[in-house]
């Protein structure tokens, strides 16, 4: 089954993803109908070592479904970058993303794309995974945890109306993105987060988008271990940033 997609640039950031990028694109051939109109999908290689530019450049060879293009960058920026950089290519007016492995994939998006644009005020989109993430099954018992208790974390430090701020989903409104991408500074995972503060500190509205289906993946890039203190760190970082930001708007 295909859907249609209207008026909007996906972007996929891919860092060493050559195990991915043919059933990736063999999805995007399979679900995307080929009548969606104003429609791109921008493929970002986050300074890949591997072969994923070769692999995806052969997985495209027979794509007459979609209007795509490669931007192949030397130094790996991380998520947040990548996603900035795809934006930055983007022609139409609603700016989405989806990770590689198609966790939430083609159906959510075109299904949150039309209720997006059905709301005039909405400027940004984010899926959220409330009702999968209470399914045990979905992760392993460190990733579950480890997973709620980012989100505790989150929810004290900024802000409890946003349920889940990961779900690898969100779309926006290129007209708002332009007006807050000078506040972004987030290249990593935490992207997402600085997104949604930069919206609303111009007083964007927000809405959630409910998944009914979320496929958690074993092979995930993130390792607890590693990458747990460099995220606070940078939840730190981002804290500190939007203090500055709304002291500064008091004083003006």
């Amino acid at each position: 089954m295909s859907f249609t997609i209207n008026n909007c640039s996906l972007v996929f950031p891919l860092y060493n993803e050559q195990s991915r990028v043919k059933q990736l694109v063999e999805k995007l051939i399979l679900e995307i109908d080929a009548a969606s109109k104003n429609f791109e999908v921008i493929f970002v290689l986050d300074g890949c070592k591997d072969k994923t530019l070769e692999y995806l450049k052969n997985a495209l060879k027979d794509n007459a479904t979609f209007v795509y293009s490669v931007a192949a960058l030397k130094k790996n920026l991380g998520k947040g970058g990548a996603i900035r950089h795809g934006f930055a290519l983007a022609q139409y007016e609603n700016l989405a993303f989806l990770d590689a492995d198609l966790s939430i994939g083609i159906k959510d998006l075109s299904e949150a794309l039309m209720q997006f644009q059905q709301n005039p005020s909405a400027s940004l989109l984010m899926a959220q995974r409330q009702n999968v993430l209470k399914n045990k099954g979905h992760q392993n018992p460190q990733r579950r945890w480890a997973s709620f208790g980012f989100r505790w974390l989150v929810c004290k430090m900024f802000f409890k109306k946003i349920i889940d701020t990961q779900a690898p989903l969100k779309i926006i409104k290129q007209s708002a993105y332009k007006k807050i991408e000078c506040l972004l500074s987030e290249n990593g995972y935490l992207f997402d987060i600085d997104l949604y503060l930069a919206a609303n500190i111009e007083g964007y509205t927000t809405v959630e988008y409910p998944i009914a289906i979320w496929l958690n993946k074993d092979d995930s890039k993130i390792r607890l271990l590693r990458d747990s203190l460099k995220m606070f760190k940078s939840l730190v970082a981002l804290k500190y940033k939007y203090m500055k930001i709304n002291s500064a708007s008091r004083v003006e």
